[in-house]
């Protein structure tokens, strides 16, 4: 292994000599920015540069020296109109830091350590500065055009290894100078754009099935869409920005070799699947779009060098998905399994992952930008066979698309192989609102109804199963307008609706018992004539008609004439009636003083009152029981007595009562009356 990596740093060497005086060191960049601070309408942006050099370019004369220090500058642009230039400062802390894909082994043979060395090695830069955008716009963009360095004047150019497009980093050659840009739209809130957590050059073997993906994490959970885009170059103090053009085959969307249909990737996170089937060094770029509520509120780049190399016989771990919980499953344009369930039909998800190295290297699994409440336990890791366990409650999730990331790193050598793996898991939303209700039914009868149609008059097909409580269908059809279940009797009945894409609502119904109308009237009264008696059934639940045998419709008259009064109450069950007679009689001294009462809550002749025929100037009333004990006095007409004493029900028996009482009219004389009343419970 060692023989080819040191055929491979000999090419890279004589390539680097024959262009000392050229800028040729770098093997991919990324440019990102994170929101910091808002005032007025003014927002603050961190700006980050993240360079990947190449060091076997670190020779006398080259730019990879100046990186350590450098102040790239990055423009500041309001749609075309450029708005300010800044350089970004140097951070030591996260520079200079070796990130060649080799196991530590080897970690000592990369031409970072020694430019002697036969292994070619990579290093990360970073660079950074806030950036104060004047305002709110759509289109923001964030350019880094080359300009590297001005002590000493540096540029940012590709590396020579580069094979699949045209880097012409010959004596007279225009190079290739990199051009890399993120754009903001903070009209709809603020933004950070994705973050990266892969390695941007990674080493894959000659003939070996291989899996990629960025890693993108986006802490607002935006959707993420992913292109493959021509990388970008310029020239040198201009303004112009230009495609890199590819060596054919190559193009940007198949920047590998592979055999034909053997290179995917998916928009949709990002990931690639291929088998190399030659030794190249390949540019791949990639553009992240973000999206909120379907708005376009960002973008970031993300240019990196694949290195393929022959004569290594290691290959990726193995990493079959297997008990899957509660979702349905597709495979992604790269093969990878996506899941997807319904909200608020399943409350949790789950699958495992069998990892096995075909060449018995130890593995080590690792994971990244699990949803929230998502968790993964990994069984024997660090083995050959380590297993790890995915669960998600989705309790408290919203609809849309989860991402996470599972990486298997084994411990092979010289070259350590490191693949990561994009899961999703897709919760679709719940179809359109549905209004739903219910048709009781009589006792002994199967006239009930229940129903359920699309809101708003939606049109969408829906298949709609009938069950009773028992869990037996009782219908499935499909339709556009909503369904109803027909001629059933009282209780509970479940309806699952459910669209092409098996997602909808379960809705439980209970259909109620109806009995025929229960009611009762008062009881027969004897009353002094001129006394109005109101007249109305004790309950009126679920009536649905009244017919007096006055002629009336209402619920409640009044009875002003001696006779029977008859009412018939009529439900959706049938009718029935109840009747009252009333007595009016001709009373002496302008009172009617009723002969007894039952005070038991009933709602019928619950107090004892005395009514008036005429006004009253004087009026008192007092009460005794059978031992001449005074349990009860009045002075207003309008009270009456609830037949208790010290807050206390009086004893059932026979109570004598007094009154004395004037009239208005002088005419009609000075009222005494005594007599007795019965209290009956």
């Amino acid at each position: 292994m060692k023989s080819f990596f040191r055929f491979v740093y000999t090419i890279i060497a004589l390539m680097a000599i024959a262009t000392t005086a050229r800028a040729n060191h770098l093997l991919g960049g990324e440019i990102n920015y994170s929101f910091v601070s808002n005032s007025g309408t003014s927002s603050v942006y961190k700006v980050t540069l993240t360079f990947f050099a190449d060091c076997s370019s670190n020779l006398p004369g080259q730019a990879f020296s100046a990186l350590a220090g450098a102040d790239p500058s990055v423009s500041l642009l309001k749609g075309d109109a450029v708005i300010f230039t800044q350089r970004l400062d140097y951070d030591a802390l996260l520079s200079d830091i070796e990130i060649t894909p080799v196991c530590p082994d080897e970690a000592n043979n990369t031409t970072c350590i020694n430019i002697d060395n036969p292994i070619p090695g990579i290093k990360k830069f970073v660079y950074s500065r806030n950036f104060t955008l004047p305002g709110i716009y759509p289109d923001w963009r964030f350019v880094f055009k080359g300009d590297m360095s001005t002590n000493p004047p540096t540029s940012a150019g590709r590396s020579s290894i580069i094979q699949n497009a045209v880097i012409d980093n010959s004596p007279g050659g225009t190079g290739s100078l990199m051009y890399l840009e993120a754009t903001l739209n903070n009209t709809v809130a603020n933004n950070n754009s994705t973050t990266f957590s892969s390695p941007p050059t990674p080493f894959f073997c000659l003939n070996k099935a291989a899996n990629y993906t960025l890693g993108a994490t986006d802490v607002e959970n935006d959707s993420l869409h992913f292109t493959l885009i021509p990388a970008k170059s310029t020239t040198q103090n201009s303004a112009q920005v230009f495609n890199v053009d590819y060596v054919p085959p190559f193009t940007a969307q198949l920047p590998l070799p592979t055999a034909a249909g053997n290179f995917f990737f998916s928009d949709f996170n990002g990931q690639m699947s291929f088998t190399p089937n030659l030794v190249r060094n390949c540019l791949v770029t990639n553009l992240v779009e973000e999206y909120r509520d379907g708005i376009k509120i960002g973008s970031s780049m993300r240019e990196m060098t694949f290195v393929i190399l022959d004569n290594c016989n290691n290959d990726a771990p193995n990493s079959p998905v297997s008990n899957i919980q509660n979702a349905s499953t597709t495979l992604d344009a790269a093969g990878n399994i996506r899941l997807s369930v319904c909200e608020g039909q399943v409350e949790d998800v789950g699958f495992e992952i069998d990892c096995v190295d075909p060449n018995s290297d130890n593995v080590t699994v690792t994971f990244s930008n699990l949803p929230p409440a998502a968790s993964i336990t990994i069984d024997n890791n660090n083995t050959n066979h380590p297993t790890a366990h995915f669960t998600w409650n989705l309790t408290d999730a919203a609809p849309g698309n989860y991402i996470f990331y599972i990486t298997y790193s084994d411990d092979g050598c010289p070259l350590a192989s490191k693949k990561t793996i994009a899961y999703t898991v897709t919760i679709i939303p719940h179809p359109v609102p549905f209004d739903t209700g219910t048709f009781n039914a009589c006792i002994g009868e199967t006239n009930g109804k229940a129903w359920a149609v699309p809101s708003n008059g939606v049109t969408i097909d829906y298949s709609y199963k009938w069950e009773d409580a028992g869990e037996t269908q009782l219908r499935n059809v499909n339709s556009t307008s909503g369904d109803s279940l027909l001629n059933i009797a009282a209780g509970i009945y479940r309806l699952h609706i459910r669209n092409a894409q098996g997602c909808g609502k379960n809705i439980e119904f209970n259909v109620p018992e109806v009995p025929l109308p229960v009611f009762k009237l008062r009881t027969d009264t004897l009353v002094c004539q001129g006394i109005p008696i109101p007249l109305s059934p004790d309950v009126q639940e679920s009536f649905t008609g009244y017919n007096w045998n006055t002629g009336d419709t209402v619920c409640c008259i009044v009875g002003r004439e001696t006779g029977n009064y008859v009412l018939t109450a009529t439900n959706i069950c049938g009718s029935t009636s109840d009747s009252v007679y009333l007595d009016f009689v001709k009373c002496n001294y302008c009172l009617f003083v009723p002969n007894a009462f039952t005070p038991n809550d009933d709602g019928n002749n619950d107090v004892f009152k005395i009514t008036p025929t005429c006004v009253m100037y004087k009026y008192k009333l007092m009460i005794y029981n059978r031992w001449g004990q005074m349990i009860y006095k009045s002075y207003n007409l309008e009270d009456s007595w609830n037949g208790t004493y010290n807050g206390k029900a009086a004893d059932v028996g026979v109570y004598y009562y007094l009154i004395d009482a004037i009239p208005e009219d002088p005419a009609k004389g000075e009222i005494h009356l005594k007599g007795d009343v019965t209290v009956v419970r």
